[in-house]
């Protein structure tokens, strides 16, 4: 199933093959939820107050979003925990890299 998302998604080049080490990731737990409608509230104050300052509701966020408020934070790198990522209904672990290398 992972091979045959990422080769179907490696075409468009959204996704490649990488060993990935973050040093200061920023953890959300999504409880199954869509990758457009996460609840970030229970995460750090810091982020919260960000995701706000930059107009985002705090409760329904995008992925996309949350990574930019990651690096607006100073997080290198986010982890989704069991999210659904619009590939499938099954929740998966997702990791994005905020910066380019």
């Amino acid at each position: 199933m992972a091979t045959q998302y990422a080769d179907s998604l490696a075409e468009d080049g959204k996704i490649i093959r990488a060993n990935l080490s973050f040093k200061n990731p920023l953890e959300i737990f999504g409880n199954g939820a869509d990758y457009d409608k996460i609840d970030i509230s229970d995460t750090a104050q810091a982020v919260r107050d960000m995701a706000e300052k930059m107009g985002f509701n705090i409760k329904e966020m995008l992925t996309d979003d949350i990574v930019q408020v990651a690096k607006a934070t100073g997080y290198d790198g986010v982890i989704f925990r069991d999210i659904k990522d619009g590939y499938d209904d099954l929740a998966h672990n997702v990791f994005a890299i905020v910066d380019s290398i």
